[in-house]
């Protein structure tokens, strides 16, 4: 269709500040960040300890390279290449010279098996980050999966761990409440209405999403007083 030119002389552009009345606006995950990176540092630390540590590795002491000999009596490197890559290795002991000690002088190769850890320091870790990040998005440990048992706890003990967070959505739609009516009168505006003749409230829905059961037992209980 045609264009129409607004018959406002306003510049119709509402901003919706985050947290705005602390004067300077940012994400609510600021706080988050830091947790989120030493997580994730851990983790990375975690993956590269597993390769050596999660399974049982063998060590060899008293390793020499002239024990990786070829047929025509040079060092087989890629031998030692391998040796080295799935075994832990410590050299021959050098004399005081910082030579090696001669082939028939040097002890005999002994070869043990280092037991697996569990890792369980990694996870203990990771599982007081995840506690603290819930801690300061107003969530619950279960909500990370963590403390989830065999017996899920009542709808009771649910909405009331989840209390700081409903209050705190509460109180930013109460703050972006201002914005949406503001917005709605720029359109009137654009659209040529008086938007001072018209009452405007925003509304939200419940953020604790009431079931039907328990907004019917509210209701009679709130008539009954």
């Amino acid at each position: 269709g045609p264009a129409k030119l607004q018959a406002s002389g306003l510049i119709p552009v509402v901003p919706f500040l985050n947290q705005a009345r602390y004067g300077q606006p940012q994400t609510q995950l600021a706080d988050l960040i830091p947790v989120v990176d030493a997580a994730n540092f851990v983790a990375t630390s975690l993956m590269a300890t597993v390769v050596h540590h999660a399974a049982p590795r063998m060590l060899a002491i008293n390793v020499l390279e002239a024990q990786f000999m070829n047929d025509d009596g040079s060092v087989n490197r890629e031998a030692v290449k391998a040796a080295t890559g799935s075994l832990w290795i410590t050299p021959a002991p050098l004399d005081e010279d910082g030579k090696l000690i001669p082939k028939d002088q040097v002890p005999d190769v002994e070869i043990k098996q280092l037991a697996p850890t569990d890792l369980r320091n990694f996870h203990d870790t990771l599982s007081l980050f995840a506690r603290i990040g819930a801690g300061l998005c107003d969530l619950t440990p279960s909500d990370f999966g963590f403390g989830v048992s065999d017996n899920p706890p009542s709808a009771e003990s649910i909405n009331e761990s989840k209390r700081e967070r409903l209050l705190g959505i509460e109180r930013f739609n109460r703050q972006q409440a201002a914005g949406y009516e503001r917005l709605m009168r720029y359109g009137l505006a654009v659209e040529g209405s008086d938007p001072g003749k018209r009452l405007i409230e925003s509304k939200f829905r419940n953020v604790g999403t009431p079931t039907k059961q328990s907004m019917a037992d509210a209701a009679v209980k709130t008539y009954s007083q």
